[in-house]
């Protein structure tokens, strides 16, 4: 079978999944962050692998009669992988959002290992031990902790998420909490203790996707105003025009601005390079498209890396390589590229959702 056969077979399969959550139409990215922690929530958790596999995962891989079969999760031990990315899979080419998967970038195995979130939960980032901070899809806003022994841990409940990130270390989480554009970055233990505010928010201002520096010493995250005229309340949730690229010590101080020429798309968070030294961001080009960029985390210059238009970038752990989301034809798809901008390349998965973060690590998966 040839590629781009293969590329329609996994469109139709993927689409067949049914879809874990609903999402208001045009409203992707305010549905993506807003969340709610329901009863039982530890329970769904524990037996989401088996929910999963018997009903979107099996209609995901199975393959008709006479045709070669799409590769399916893999079951033996994830330790034997060296590196993997972290996606929500997409239904209707990525318009609605599925399960949690986890591919090798190198397709050495080619199948996926499916996450063990109870559905409806979204990835935001892992330690390197394993705890994975989520958020659940819909309702109100609940940041949990979900660890490779299956415990989960709820650190956060009021107001609506828009990214996490952990501390090097895995002691401390950044998170953005907030509603309507009015968004605030706070710091939290990993056992829930000692939340504190980092960057207050002022009148109706953006402070969303933080992402913490290799050092441990500085906080990436995207700024701007969030009501000007003619914003109404959905430019208040989708219209990322005025954001800028800032950053703020790990203690509070030195609140700054990184690149005031860019225009960072909203909720995609900044990604640093394991070295510090460089940041990749999904900007607006100035035509108007989406693409990924690299600031210099020095002098704040900036430079175009990908072609195509990209969302949610993320670095590999040796810095040579990064992946992103990018639409190709009717859906969203998994693309790698060299960090240098050469061999810019499509990961041969199913669609994945257009909100989805990406996660490019080597940490246990629970």
């Amino acid at each position: 079978m040839d590629d781009q056969r293969l590329r329609e077979r996994l469109n139709r399969l993927a689409d067949d999944v049914r879809p874990i959550g609903s999402v208001p139409e045009g409203l992707i990215p305010r549905a993506r962050r807003r969340s709610v922690l329901v009863p039982a929530f530890a329970a769904l958790a524990l037996v989401a692998i088996a929910v999963v596999a018997s009903a979107g995962v099996r209609e995901l891989v199975r393959s008709d009669p006479g045709t070669p079969a799409v590769p399916g999760p893999v079951t033996g031990p994830v330790a034997e992988v060296e590196d993997h990315i972290t996606v929500v899979l997409g239904r209707d080419g990525g318009a609605l959002p599925g399960a949690a998967a986890a591919f090798d970038p190198d397709g050495e195995p080619a199948g996926p290992f499916m996450v063990a979130l109870a559905p409806g939960s979204v990835p935001l980032d892992r330690t390197a031990d394993g705890r994975l901070a989520f958020t659940p899809l819909e309702g109100g806003g609940v940041l949990s902790v979900f660890g490779p022994d299956g415990e989960v841990t709820q650190l956060v409940q009021d107001g609506s998420i828009y990214g996490a990130s952990w501390s090097p270390d895995g002691t401390r989480l950044a998170y953005a909490v907030g509603s309507f554009g009015d968004t605030t970055i706070r710091v939290v233990n990993a056992d829930g203790s000692n939340d504190t505010v980092l960057v207050a928010s002022e009148t109706a201002e953006w402070n969303a996707e933080p992402s913490w520096s290799p050092d441990g010493a500085t906080i990436a995250f995207l700024r701007g105003e969030a009501d000007f005229p003619g914003c109404d309340e959905v430019c208040r949730f989708v219209g990322d025009r005025r954001l800028e690229l800032w950053a703020v010590n790990a203690g509070g101080t030195g609140l700054r601005p990184l690149a005031p020429s860019l225009r960072p798309r909203g909720y995609h968070a900044p990604a640093w390079s394991p070295d510090g030294s460089r940041i990749a961001v999904a900007a607006y080009t100035p035509q108007d498209d989406i693409a990924v960029y690299v600031v210099d985390a020095a002098s704040g210059q900036t430079s175009r890396l990908t072609r195509r238009g990209g969302g949610a970038p993320v670095w590999s752990p040796e810095g040579d390589r990064l992946a992103f989301v990018a639409q190709d034809g009717p859906r969203f798809q998994v693309y790698l590229v060299n960090a240098d901008g050469g061999d810019e390349r499509e990961l041969l998965t199913p669609p994945v959702w257009s909100a989805s973060v990406l996660i490019w690590d080597r940490a246990p998966l629970a």
